[in-house]
């Protein structure tokens, strides 16, 4: 009897998300109350997209390579949206927290949603800092930045559906990275 492997990706993309939540956060206030200047502020930033890449490409990655087989076979559906459904169900809670955030940008209700909203999706916390000053409320931001606010919300279902392709389809970036090439005996 086989396993849903599918509910198991998105619940360990899940916890995966959660703990890297907290790990941003900590990392962020800690950088942040240091020094809040710009390039303090795109270092973390780049540090967090970092992290958040390596937490979530290995879940991916491996459940494409798993499915390749089956999927050679004819057992499995070749589906290359499977990984961004387990990106979209693994970031429900930061999804929310941006239907919450439009919510209170159109009725103008809990205006200061958007410091919360800041502190939730950490993963791009120096970015949403930057682009939402903490001096205003939801409603007073600029439509753009509240727009690039919300863009953030693609980037892990965009990772997880790259990884899970490229896993289908067997490709190792440390193969690329450190390929050797092979001697031939007749070159000694």
């Amino acid at each position: 009897m086989e396993t849903n492997t599918f509910s198991k990706m998105c619940s360990k993309l899940f916890i995966r998300l959660i703990f890297l939540d907290v790990a941003c956060f900590v990392l962020c206030a800690f950088g942040i109350a240091a020094n809040s200047g710009n390039a303090i502020r795109i270092l973390l930033q780049l540090c967090c997209i970092i992290v958040t890449i390596s937490f979530v490409y290995p879940v991916c990655h491996k459940q494409g390579d798993l499915d390749a087989p089956f999927i050679a076979t004819g057992h499995r559906k070749d589906s290359n949206v499977k990984g961004l459904l387990a990106g979209i169900i693994g970031c429900s809670p930061y999804l929310v927290s941006a239907i919450i955030l439009v919510i209170s940008r159109i009725f103008g209700v809990l205006p200061a949603f958007m410091n919360y909203y800041k502190m939730i999706n950490s993963f791009f916390f120096p970015y949403l800092y930057s682009l939402m000053p903490t001096d205003y409320n939801v409603t007073e931001i600029p439509f753009s930045s509240f727009l690039l606010s919300l863009l953030v919300q693609l980037f892990i279902p965009i990772v997880c559906m790259f990884a899970y392709i490229l896993g289908k389809h067997r490709f190792l970036f440390k193969e690329v990275v450190f390929y050797k090439k092979k001697e031939t005996a007749d070159r000694a």
